[in-house]
């Protein structure tokens, strides 16, 4: 994943380790964004910060300072590959319905 690639959220659960307060906008299953940022890495993750929103900015210690909130990378895949697995997916349901 670099700057500018195009992404698509494949993971916008709140689980109880993400400080949610500190997000004005969050991410959406099935939405496609535009890595504006990839910021070094939060447990082991890197934060990446889209285009399509941004957050104000907050103190956390992990990071030693005052960031904007990213989300974790793994909630992202390129689109690419989104739009390819989304075919393949759409394609083997067609199969599946034309054998029935």
């Amino acid at each position: 994943m670099n700057v500018g690639d195009k992404v698509v959220c494949v993971d916008d659960t709140v689980t109880s380790q993400v400080k949610i307060s500190l997000f004005q906008n969050w991410v959406e299953e099935g939405e496609a964004y535009t890595v504006r940022s990839i910021e070094g890495s939060f447990n082991s993750e890197p934060r990446i910060l889209v285009d399509e929103l941004r957050n104000e900015s907050a103190f956390f210690p992990e990071l030693g300072g005052k960031a904007e909130p990213g989300f974790a990378g793994k909630r992202f895949v390129p689109y690419d590959d989104y739009v390819m697995s989304s075919a393949a997916v759409e394609e083997l349901t067609e199969e599946t319905s034309l054998v029935e």
